[in-house]
């Protein structure tokens, strides 16, 4: 919509791709409904996704319903809906109802009803909209046209304020509506509040489609006028800088999406503005969001971050399930797209990204166990922030119950939708729902769907990862461990996250090793030095916000250069990241730290983490090196000066003070320096962050010099109440390698990495172990083969091909020299 020509050309101008479902007379044999508007609607594929475009060419494929209610509101919903009620088809009650969202927003709904005003907090036209489609009921259909014929009499042009030169007002929120998530009486939609735009259409948009039958002629002009006035002003003519407009990873872009698609689903055929719009979306906004699902975005990753990212996943999910239910026979469904596998991938990150402890904190704490949820003894579950965002202490909160809903509806007989539901259904305890969030959820959750239990192995292996992002548990119980490394390409957002690559957290009944970030939307404190990567010469990586409209934007930042998941060990996981070109000579700094190698390699085995770091400088000069690891609790040193153990006696310091509840019984990590061999290690606390306060926490510091170093550091994570120490020894190799072996908690892991930063990859590696037993192997530095391992007593395995990454697992008996050789 970036002119009027763009705005009113159709279709015809595109290159159309193979119909996904026919066109003509090679369509479906189920009835269509002509678009009144262009005479019909066609489905192709762009770039193998399925888009409906208004086309005049006699497409008749997927078209739109053309009566009303079309969003989210189909017969098969409303059957739904109106079961889950204990509603007859006329509204009247025809059982009582089990449904325990429904229980909580009926009385709600009906006692706001019947107030002339002082209506709480929250309330929305489309929520009495929702109740008098499921009931009949007139008192809500009459409280929902009162609502929307207050926001449609704030439309207007007016200057926001008296100042000179003030952009003018799109609407105003009505003084006589209670306040909102997105508005206080009076406030303009202008600005950046065009965040909030979606929620204005939302309201009208609902009522002019499912009481469509309920308003007067003149009514549905001034709905119109409201919805087009609004989506004109978010594309065109900005006075504010227009943000967000093409970013497919804002949730600004999404809010956007969401008016859009509202405006076009709801005036179907009743306002050639749709039409425009619906073929603005298919030209312009689609391509760009499909290109970002299925590049940068891929595996459920959101580069804005935890909370921005999550509402901008909401957005596109609920966007896709209007898409669905406002199609002839559910066909325009991009869940079951060919080529588009996002909300299949956003389950498993949903899923792995909640913290262990989700799976425990259920009875009579839970939502659904009868008592009021209580913080002070049933905290709110913690969110893995596999991004790193924000904060890693972030709660799962309603949003990410919402978004679990919808997932579950849009992916309903599908197998990831049956975890999704299992999910939702079984194990959200303890997620506060507010009473606005159960009328959303009511909307989309099913009790009735099938479940599918994730926490199999067999169902889910517990491995994920994308390009930006890798996550690793031992297992789906509370006493797992967790990980989760960070190094990312691809667009970063403002300051909604920080932009350290090569940082992890670690997770065990608590955070054990974790990022110090406040949990914030901007300004965070985002210093290198309070993540878990490295310092080069005292400063951290470079700060420059990584985005396409800046020329800082380097995609080569960071970067998961490899992932590897055993085959012959189960469990055992490996990732490597890429991040010299993250440390550069800052502007306003004269300190060198640039880098032509930051190869971090971290291994996964059980409750054990091995992380080696291969560093080389640019110049070859003696660099100084810091290693940096944090924990939520403080680190207290041990008779081994190679060993720090840390003491958190609440496993999570927001919980710290007078009102710790030692919910998860308290985790501890064990952190040993295996190289350098006399390491030179220090505990610090009170961090600093650009814009921000000094933060609580605790962080061990490793110094090493030199222009070529490696660092190889192993953490086990146990019971604070565990009286035992692991055992970490080096494990000695005459052929250029440098490893460690830990036993802990009846796992035996070897871990061995070239000992030269500057060394190529080889052939071969010969080490010893002194003591027998069966050990899970993981090597890295080897050129790409066929290998063969020699274990002590001569017996040979063959442990396969070793790929481009340079990675070898096996699991393999000790007790002497064992060889790793490539063979011919």
């Amino acid at each position: 919509m970036s002119s009027a020509t763009k705005v009113v050309r159709l279709v015809a101008g595109l290159v159309l791709l193979l119909p996904l479902w026919g066109c003509g007379s090679g369509g479906s044999s189920e009835p269509q409904e002509p678009d009144p508007v262009t005479g019909s609607s066609c489905s192709i594929v762009d770039g193998a996704l399925p888009i409906v475009h208004a086309s005049p060419d006699g497409c008749l494929s997927a078209s739109l319903r053309a009566q009303h209610p079309r969003i989210s509101i189909d017969p098969e919903r409303l059957s739904a809906l109106q079961a889950k009620a204990g509603r007859l088809p006329d509204g009247s009650i025809g059982a009582p109802s089990t449904d325990e969202n429904w229980e909580v927003a009926y009385p709600f709904l009906k006692a706001q009803a019947a107030l002339a005003d002082g209506h709480e907090y929250g309330i929305e036209a489309w929520h009495f909209a929702l109740a008098f489609v499921v009931t009949r009921e007139e008192a809500f259909a009459q409280r929902a046209i009162q609502f929307a014929d207050l926001m449609v009499a704030g439309l207007t042009s007016e200057p926001i304020d008296a100042s000179p030169g003030s952009p003018p007002c799109v609407a105003r929120y009505p003084t006589d509506l209670p306040s909102t998530d997105f508005a206080n009486p009076g406030r303009c939609l202008a600005a950046g509040q065009f965040l909030y735009a979606h929620l204005y259409v939302k309201n009208v948009a609902l009522v002019y489609d499912w009481l469509h039958d309920r308003l007067t002629e003149s009514q549905k002009e001034s709905y119109r006028g409201y919805m087009r006035t609004a989506v004109d002003r978010i594309w065109n003519d900005r006075q504010d800088g227009g943000w967000a407009l093409s970013d497919p990873a804002n949730n600004y872009h999404y809010g956007y999406l969401v008016a859009t698609v509202l405006q076009a689903l709801a005036t179907w055929g009743e306002d050639p503005a749709a039409v425009r719009n619906w073929n603005f979306l298919v030209q312009e906004k689609w391509p760009a969001i499909f290109a970002y699902l299925k590049g940068d975005g891929q595996g459920g990753y959101w580069h804005e971050g935890t909370h921005y990212g999550r509402k901008s996943k909401q957005d596109l999910v609920e966007v896709m399930l209007w898409l669905r239910d406002a199609s002839v026979g559910r066909k325009l469904d991009l869940f079951k797209a060919p080529g588009l596998h996002y909300a299949d991938e956003l389950v498993r990150y949903q899923l792995y990204s909640m913290q262990p402890d989700m799976f425990s904190k259920r009875g009579s704490h839970g939502y659904r166990g009868g008592a009021a949820y209580n913080a002070s003894s049933n905290p709110p579950t913690l969110v893995q922030v596999g991004d790193l965002a924000s904060d890693a202490q972030g709660p799962v909160t309603t949003a990410d119950a919402a978004l679990m809903a919808m997932l579950a509806d849009g992916l309903s007989g599908q197998p990831a939708g049956a975890m999704a539901q299992h999910w939702v259904r079984d194990l959200s305890d303890g997620v506060l729902r507010t009473r606005r969030a159960r009328i959303h959820e009511f909307l989309f959750d099913e009790p009735t769907r099938a479940q599918q239990d994730f926490t199999s192995e067999a169902v889910l292996p517990t491995f994920t990862a994308s390009s930006q992002w890798f996550h690793s548990r031992s297992d789906w119980t509370a006493n797992a461990t967790a990980v989760s490394f960070f190094s990312a390409k691809g667009p970063q957002i403002t300051s909604h996250q920080h932009r350290d690559q090569n940082s992890f957290v670690v997770w065990h009944k608590g955070w054990q090793a974790a990022d110090l970030n406040n949990w914030s939307g901007s300004g965070l404190a985002d210093d290198t030095a309070i993540h878990n990567t490295l310092l080069v010469n005292g400063e951290g990586q470079r700060t420059p916000i990584l985005d396409p409209r800046f020329s800082a934007n380097d995609p080569a930042y960071g970067r998961i250069a490899a992932v590897h998941a055993s085959a012959a060990v189960p469990g055992l996981r490996a990732v490597i990241g890429d991040a010299a070109a993250a440390y550069g000579t800052s502007e306003d700094s004269g300190v060198r730290r640039t880098l032509q190698r930051f190869d971090r390699l971290l291994v996964h085995y059980k409750h054990i983490v091995v992380v080696g770091d291969s560093v080389v400088t640019s110049n070859g000069a003696a660099d100084s090196v810091t290693y940096m690891v944090h924990s939520r609790g403080d680190f207290l040193a041990t008779a081994d000066p190679r060993t720090y153990v840390t003491a958190s006696p609440c496993g999570e310091s927001m919980f710290g003070g007078a009102g710790c509840v030692d919910a998860m019984a308290g985790g501890r990590m064990v952190h040993t320096t295996v190289a350098p061999q006399v390491p030179v290690l220090r505990g610090r606390s009170n961090y600093f962050g650009r814009g921000s306060p000094a933060i609580g926490g605790f962080g061990l510091e490793l110094d090493a010099d030199g222009p070529a170093t490696v660092l190889l550091n192993a953490m086990s994570f146990t019971d604070q109440a565990s009286p035992a120490l692991p055992t970490v020894e080096s494990i000695g190799s005459t052929s250029g390698f440098v490893g460690t072996r830990v036993v802990h908690d009846g796992a035996s892991l070897l871990v061995l990495l070239r000992d030269d930063a500057l060394g190529a990859p080889v052939p071969q590696v010969v080490f010893s172990v002194a003591d027998g037993g069966t050990h899970a192997l993981l090597v890295s530095g080897l050129v790409p083969g066929r290998y063969a391992i020699t274990q002590p007593g001569g017996s040979v395995i063959d442990a396969g091909l070793v790929g481009a990454d340079g990675l070898l697992s096996a699991s393999i008996t000790t007790g002497g020299q064992v060889s790793v050789t490539r063979l011919p």
